[in-house]
């Protein structure tokens, strides 16, 4: 017991009496078959050799196998398997900062991998850890590297090294299909817009009946402007661009007609134009952008393993704890996206690993079939609106003594930008091993899904309120002059 130890613990001193007045002075090895070697003697007093007693063995372990546990996780991990179906070769970010601080430090990787299924892994009922995290606990494997979120759940069986990347996280969920055509007609005003453009010709109709029906010193103006339904008919008329061949003859009637038709042809002309742009773009209704209308649609919320359901049930936002109800956990990424397809579930992921699975689970035509929702959720202590970022590391034993080195290591990595760069390698390297050279294993360039409709949107209130303040000057200084009218 004490041998197997000594190879995991930085010092380790030891002394045997060899003869009389003579003691071996031993040292340990850290990770080799062979735990302890002789260092020196003491003899008569001193040392027979000055070899320092406890020398760095870490900036050089001497070419030694070290087990690193990891499995499958794109984008941070691929698989490259033979013809046989074996794994013949690793590569992504995670692997290639493991192999960058094995050259640093000098060992050799033997990789190992969770049983199937068990990934990261979850505490069991027994309090023992199966996964990647009972590997590291029962001392079968040194480091792990797999996508690894820094939380202070799992300090009781690792220890985290520096990190070297972080991720956000964000809920993949299906896109509406797009709303009918027809419904087109409706989208250039927003509703308000709407109401107010039917009070203004509700409203219109009877003052230009009043008007025309009141003008006390305009003689011969026709009969038909003194009908109610004639002045409906003539300022529905004005409102689709269609003149009418009686005039009216008095003055303030006149003002007010212009100032009608000024209002009208603005009004048209902005229903016309921003139809268009409606009829050539494609419009989805509303979806689930906000973490209440997320909790309000019933929607059940999936994801790999337990990790998420804890975070969601300590979390301090109500909306979020009532998501951990309906949280899923599954195996295999596929058996939920058929679920997010079916428009019942959200994926609930870093948002890396939402985007690769957008880019390459879907083909171009379906692609908009499944966006990363806007708005992500709250974790305490973010701020409200932003979900806590979580650091990537790798991870050791506890008291392990790589885990000065390795941090030092993955600093100088991390404030050289090579993460980002192992990481951009590894996705051209799987676009070619996939045969897919284009752009969609670009990733960022469209995970929102399919906005080219944001760009449009419906004239409010805001948008035209000079139009209705020209219609009221027009009604205004029509009464005026029939006032002057009437007086004069």
């Amino acid at each position: 017991m004490l041998l197997r130890q000594s190879k995991k613990t930085k010092h380790v001193l030891g002394i045997l009496k060899t003869g009389e007045g003579d003691w071996a002075v031993y040292m340990n090895l850290l990770y080799k078959a062979q735990p302890l070697t002789r260092l020196t003697t003491w003899r008569n007093g001193s040392f027979t050799s000055q070899k320092p007693l406890f020398p760095d063995k870490l900036n050089d372990l001497g070419g030694v196998v070290v087990k690193v546990v990891t499995f499958e996780w794109k984008p941070s991990t691929f698989n490259q398997l033979g013809r046989d179906g074996e794994v013949e070769d690793r590569f992504g970010v995670d692997i290639e900062v493991v192999r960058a601080v094995a050259k640093v430090l000098n060992f050799n990787i033997e990789f190992v991998e969770p049983p199937q299924g068990e990934l990261w892994g979850s505490r069991m009922p027994n309090g023992s850890w199966n996964g990647m995290m009972g590997l590291l606990h029962r001392a079968e494997a040194e480091i792990a590297a797999a996508n690894l979120y820094v939380t202070s759940r799992r300090l009781s069986v690792l220890e985290y090294t520096d990190p070297y990347d972080s991720e956000l996280s964000c809920f993949l969920t299906r896109t509406e299909p797009p709303l009918p055509r027809w419904h087109a007609l409706a989208f250039p005003f927003h509703l308000w817009t709407w109401l107010a453009l039917l009070l203004s010709l509700l409203a219109t109709g009877p003052v230009f009946y009043l008007l025309a029906r009141n003008s006390c010193h305009v003689p011969g103006e026709a009969k038909d402007t003194h009908s109610l339904p004639f002045a409906y008919t003539y300022v529905f008329g004005v409102h689709c661009s269609r003149s009418m061949a009686l005039l009216p003859r008095s003055p303030s009637t006149r003002i007010f007609v212009v100032f009608l038709w000024l209002y009208a042809v603005i009004l048209t002309l902005a229903y016309s134009t921003n139809l268009t742009a409606f009829l050539i773009v494609t419009t989805s209704p509303a979806g689930v952008e906000t973490i209440r209308e997320l909790y309000e649609s019933g929607k059940e919320v999936a994801g790999t393993g337990y990790f998420y359901r804890d975070e969601l049930a300590s979390s301090g936002d109500p909306f979020l704890q009532g998501l951990t109800d309906r949280y899923l956990s599954s195996t295999t990424v596929d058996e939920i996206l058929k679920k997010v397809v079916s428009g019942g579930t959200v994926y609930l992921q870093n948002r890396g690993s939402l985007e690769y699975v957008r880019a390459t689970k879907f083909s171009s035509r379906t692609l908009q079939g499944v966006r990363i929702m806007k708005a992500v959720p709250r974790l305490p202590p973010s701020p409200p609106g932003v979900l806590r970022p979580y650091s990537i590391a790798l991870a050791v034993q506890r008291h392990s003594p790589l885990k000065e080195k390795i941090s030092r290591a993955v600093g100088h990595l991390q404030s050289g930008g090579l993460a980002r760069q192992y990481f951009l390698q590894s996705l051209r390297r799987a676009a070619a091993s996939e045969g897919r050279e284009g752009s969609e294993l670009t990733l960022g360039d469209a995970a929102e899904g399919d906005e080219s409709s944001e760009d449009v949107i419906p004239l409010t209130l805001d948008h035209l309120q000079g139009v209705f303040m020209l219609a009221l000057l027009g009604w205004g200084l029509s009464c005026f002059v029939l006032l002057a009218e009437c007086v004069l």
